[in-house]
């Protein structure tokens, strides 16, 4: 071995505990943030996540975890603006644009809602939280055909989900579909006699 491949190596077992030592410290950062948020201390779970080193700071992972916490801090328009970095180290998916949708639909921005979905839709077509957000943000734009036919989608795939039954049911009432709207729900309340919305609208059938 030369002098100098020897130098080299030797100059790379003296880093590797530095390396490891690093790693670690980024391994606990992130252990602490999830067991804060775990105990809903937000505020400490994103000081955790914000004192990694600055080269993690800049992962995808990292602006990823920021979005979310952010979204729990009701900081919603900075959870919006992590969610977008993230997506841009990977353009292609689909975990940013989920996480995006819930900043938007906690400020409202229902049509945002929407045009992020389709972005999910590119990649996964039948993707269930797209699907079920787009459905929401339709019925909270009055669009309640459009709702209907996303929640009808999802029954395709998912038939005994109960919560999309029950939003196919209220899409149907606001459109005066009353015969529809009622099947719907009973269907939901004879395998979940308590669901709460389905009795609601069922009750409000009744009293019409």
């Amino acid at each position: 071995m030369s002098a100098r491949l020897g130098g080299l190596v030797l100059a790379l077992l003296l880093l590797l505990p530095t390396l490891a030592s690093a790693a670690d410290a980024v391994g606990e950062r992130y252990r602490s943030s999830y067991a804060h948020e775990a105990k809903g201390e937000y505020v400490e779970a994103l000081a955790e996540l914000d004192a990694l080193p600055k080269p993690e700071r800049s992962t995808y992972a990292y602006h990823l975890r920021r979005g979310w916490l952010l979204y729990l801090l009701g900081r919603h328009w900075d959870s919006i603006e992590s969610y977008r970095a993230a997506g841009k180290l990977h353009p292609r998916a689909i975990e940013p644009l989920l996480g995006l949708m819930l900043p938007e639909a906690a400020l409202l921005l229902w049509l945002d809602v929407l045009a992020t979905g389709r972005l999910v839709q590119k990649e996964d077509r039948s993707n269930y939280l797209a699907l079920s957000r787009m459905a929401w943000a339709s019925y909270s734009l009055g669009r309640y055909a459009d709702a209907e036919g996303l929640y009808a989608r999802l029954l395709e795939l998912y038939p005994a989900d109960v919560e999309m039954r029950a939003g196919l049911g209220w899409s149907q009432l606001q459109q005066g579909r009353r015969s529809a709207a009622r099947a719907s729900f009973e269907a939901v309340l004879r395998i979940a006699p308590d669901h709460v919305t389905a009795r609601q609208g069922l009750a409000w059938l009744d009293e019409q």
